[in-house]
C-alpha cells in the first residue's frame, strides 16, 4: 500500500511539471470558433456603447452651446435695445440742460436791465420767453416720449438723473395754454419710476409760480400724481404753500399801508403780523413777514418769484454744507 501512494505521488507530480511547462499563450488553431466570436461580439458591443455614449455627450454639448448662444444672442439684443435708449437719455439731458441755460441766462438778462426798457416791453418781452420755454419743454415731452404711457423699455427718465428735476421747474411759471398737463406727465413718469424730488425742488416749484392760484394748482397736481413723497418733502409743499400765501396777504397789507401814506395800520394786518393768517396749514410764526408788509422797495427780495440761478445757488449752498460739515 505504501508503494502504490508513492508512485500515485510520483505521477502527480509529473502531470504538474508538464502543466507548469506548457506555454501561456495557446496558438490560434487550437482556439475554437465558437471562443473567438463572443470575444468579438463582446467588442463590438463595448464600441457601440463608446459610439453611442460619444454621440449622445455631443449632442447635449451641442444643445448646450445652442442655448448659450441664444442667450449670448438675447442678451444682445437687450444690450442693443438698452444702448440706444441710454443715449437718447445723454441727449434728453444734454438738450434739457442746454434749455436751462438759456432760461437762466434770458432771465438773468430781464432782470439786469429793467430800467432801459418800459413796463409793457418787458411784460411782452417775458411772455414771449415763457412762451418759448413752454413750447421747448412741450417739444422735449413728445421728442423723448415722456410719457406714463410709454413702455418701460422705452422709457429714457430713468437716465435722465437730475435734468428731470430742471425740466419739472422749466414748467412753472404754468402756461395759459397747457396748464399743468405737461407738469402732471412729468411727475406721472417720475412716480412710475419710483422716483422722489428733493425739497429743493419742491420749494423751488412753488417759489417759480406766478400767484398763489398757480401754487394751489401745482399742490393738487402734486397730490394726484402718486409719486413718491417723504414727511419731510410734505412738509416742505406745506411750508412752501403757507409761506405764498401769508406774502400774499403781507404785499395785500403793504399796499393799504402805503395807500394810507404810512400813518394807519388796520386791525386785520396787526394781526396777521403778530398770529399770521387764521387758516394757516402749519403752525409756524413768522415775524420776517412785517418787513415785507412795511417794505420801502419794491423790488423786495423775499417776495421776489426765484429764478433758475437761484436754484443751482441754493445747491451749491447745500454741497457746500455738507464738504463743509455740520459745525459751521
Amino acid at each position: 500500500m505504501r508503494g502504490s501512494k508513492a508512485h500515485l505521488f510520483l505521477l502527480r507530480c509529473s502531470e504538474r511539471r508538464k502543466v507548469r511547462s506548457m506555454p501561456l499563450t495557446l496558438p490560434l488553431g487550437s482556439v475554437c470558433g465558437s471562443c473567438v466570436l463572443p470575444l468579438s461580439a463582446a467588442h463590438g458591443a463595448l464600441s457601440t456603447c463608446k459610439r453611442w455614449q460619444s454621440a449622445i455627450s455631443f449632442s447635449e454639448d451641442a444643445a448646450q452651446s445652442a442655448t448659450l448662444s441664444a442667450s449670448l444672442e438675447a442678451g444682445d439684443a437687450r444690450s442693443d435695445n438698452d444702448v440706444p435708449v441710454m443715449e437718447r437719455a445723454a441727449d434728453g439731458r444734454r438738450e434739457i440742460y442746454e434749455l436751462w441755460s438759456r432760461t437762466a441766462a434770458a432771465e438773468e438778462h430781464a432782470q439786469a436791465s429793467p430800467t432801459f426798457t418800459s413796463t409793457d416791453e418787458a411784460a411782452a418781452a417775458e411772455v414771449k420767453a415763457a412762451e418759448e420755454r413752454w413750447e421747448a419743454v412741450a417739444a422735449l415731452l413728445e421728442k423723448y416720449k415722456l410719457d406714463p404711457a410709454t413702455p418701460r423699455e422705452d422709457d429714457i427718465s430713468r437716465g435722465l438723473g437730475d435734468a428731470l428735476d430742471r425740466l419739472l421747474l422749466l414748467c412753472v411759471p404754468l402756461s395759459p395754454k397747457h396748464g399743468t398737463d405737461l407738469l402732471v406727465k412729468l411727475m406721472h413718469v417720475s412716480a412710475r419710476q419710483g422716483r422722489q424730488l428733493s425739497m429743493r425742488t419742491i420749494q423751488h416749484l412753488f417759489a417759480r409760480t406766478n400767484s398763489y392760484a398757480e401754487a394751489l394748482a401745482i399742490f393738487y397736481a402734486m397730490r394726484r400724481s402718486n409719486f413718491a413723497m417723504s414727511m419731510e418733502a410734505y412738509h416742505a409743499m406745506l411750508y412752501s404753500l403757507q409761506r405764498l400765501e401769508e406774502e400774499g396777504w403781507a404785499a395785500r397789507f403793504h399796499e393799504e399801508f402805503a395807500a394810507s401814506n404810512g400813518e394807519a395800520v388796520s386791525e386785520q394786518a396787526l394781526d396777521f403780523i403778530l398770529r399770521g393768517v387764521d387758516n394757516q396749514l402749519m403752525p409756524e410764526n413768522k415775524p420776517w413777514l412785517g418787513r415785507i408788509m412795511f417794505a420801502e422797495v419794491k423790488d423786495n427780495q423775499a417776495t421776489k418769484r426765484q429764478s433758475i440761478a437761484s436754484f443751482d445757488e441754493m445747491g451749491q449752498l447745500w454741497v457746500q454744507r455738507y464738504k463743509s460739515g455740520a459745525t459751521t
